[in-house]
């Protein structure tokens, strides 16, 4: 093999070498399993289902708008979902055409991957809701996607950015337009670059940059 292929490989497993460090930001009552002050003080639209309650107007640690709150859908037996798969607990967030979000007291690190997941919920009981949840980044919004709901099942979905800017504002945002939209369990990630592996990697385009110059010079005019 010549020594300019050997650079060309060199360069290519470089590149598939790159490290990265994963890390989690934090979210205040991630999964809503912060009472609500008051406590869950409604049980209107339970009708026989054990456990169930709610509350309306506040969700701890949330921003909220509208029609929104907490809810435990308590031992439903199929009347409001049919697995527990999304959920972390027995509290949900729910919202009736209001929104809720939170500012994030972490800030962008150039180069990070920031990943948001967490699980939608349609109720067997209601129409299919019209969510739009964001990962905004720096003012920028990033809308999460996912597989369709699928009507008493929880569904997971997923918002990625890569930032190349230090010091962005990060926060989430949630809104319903249609329908109840119930969520649960959300986990933002990071992951950046590990200094060392960059650095090797520059190094190696670099080297590689030199040799096509030096090919580039040897040929014939």
């Amino acid at each position: 093999m010549s020594a300019f292929r050997s650079l060309l490989v060199g360069a290519a497993l470089a590149v598939a070498a790159v490290g990265a460090h994963a890390g989690s930001v934090t979210i205040i009552n991630p999964s809503f399993e912060t009472a609500p002050v008051g406590g869950f003080n409604l049980t209107a639209g339970c009708g026989s289902v054990l456990g169930c309650q709610y509350n309306s107007g506040s969700i701890p640690g949330w921003s909220v708008t509208g029609g929104t709150g907490e809810w435990q859908p308590g031992d439903s037996n199929s009347v409001f979902f049919n697995t527990t798969g999304g959920e972390s607990g027995p509290t949900v967030a729910y919202t009736n055409g209001g929104t809720f979000s939170q500012d994030l007291s972490a800030t962008t690190v150039a180069g990070a991957t920031y990943t948001l997941t967490f699980y939608e919920g349609w109720r067997n009981d209601q129409g299919l809701p019209t969510n739009a949840v964001d990962l905004v980044i720096g003012g920028t919004d990033v809308a999460a996607t996912g597989a369709a709901l699928t009507q008493g099942d929880w569904t997971e979905y997923q918002a990625t950015f890569t930032t190349a800017t230090s010091g962005q504002s990060i926060a989430i945002d949630v809104a319903n337009s249609g329908g109840q939209g119930d969520f649960d369990n959300f986990n933002l990630t990071s992951t950046v670059p590990e200094p060392t592996t960059w650095a090797m990697l520059l190094a190696g385009f670099g080297a590689l940059g030199l040799a096509l110059r030096r090919r580039k010079a040897a040929l014939p005019a």
